[in-house]
């Protein structure tokens, strides 16, 4: 689409437009909006300069196509044949007075809360870590003490005697004699066990 950087009026059209020349260059129908024939190419440009409504014309022939405001889907093409006339604004306008933009400074605000919020994550996520590796400790413990209970179950329940050092120094008269090696360790026999047992 194409806009002009102005604004067109109607009041004092005299020497405030010029036309542009352009070869080979037209739009659709759409921005077309009158039709005047036969005219020469002096005759077509006149009538838009005069024409406050007219953004653009097309001669070809002896047709003269004034177009209007949005011009869309503006196209160059060698067989075309034609010839466009867009309108400039020729007097340059008054220039907008330039006012500063005062610098804004940047703001400590957005830095401070960039360095909290990362600090908060930061410490969520250990915290978190603390968290995880305290149930892991839980669990561990538990499921230990749970075993433990379960081993001393299961060995009263199947009438094995725990025996203390003192007493296997007096069964076996202070390891005294040898039975034999295994992987575990030296085997030792006990001579009160040897009684009872034959």
């Amino acid at each position: 689409m194409c806009n002009p950087d102005f604004q067109q009026a109607c009041d004092q059209v005299g020497d405030l437009y010029s036309l542009n020349e352009l070869p080979n260059t037209d739009w659709p129908v759409a921005s077309d909006y009158e039709l005047i024939r036969p005219f020469n190419d002096a005759d077509c440009k006149r009538s838009c300069l005069e024409d406050c409504r007219c953004a653009a014309a097309v001669f070809r022939g002896n047709n003269c196509w004034k177009k209007h405001l949005p011009l869309l889907n503006g196209r160059a093409d060698n067989r075309l044949n034609n010839t466009a006339f867009v309108k400039l604004r020729s007097i340059p306008q008054s220039p907008i007075p330039q006012v500063p933009v005062p610098q804004v400074p940047k703001a400590k605000k957005h830095n401070t809360s960039i360095i909290v919020v990362s600090i908060l994550l930061g410490s969520s996520v250990f915290v978190n870590f603390i968290l995880v590796g305290a149930l892991c400790l839980g669990f561990f413990l538990y499921y230990q003490k749970k075993l433990r209970i379960n081993a001393d179950k299961t060995c009263l329940e199947s009438n094995l005697r725990y025996f203390t050092y003192k007493e296997l120094m007096e069964a076996t008269e202070g390891f005294k004699e040898e039975l034999g090696r295994g992987s575990c360790g030296i085997v030792y026999v006990s001579i009160k066990m040897l009684a009872i047992l034959f």
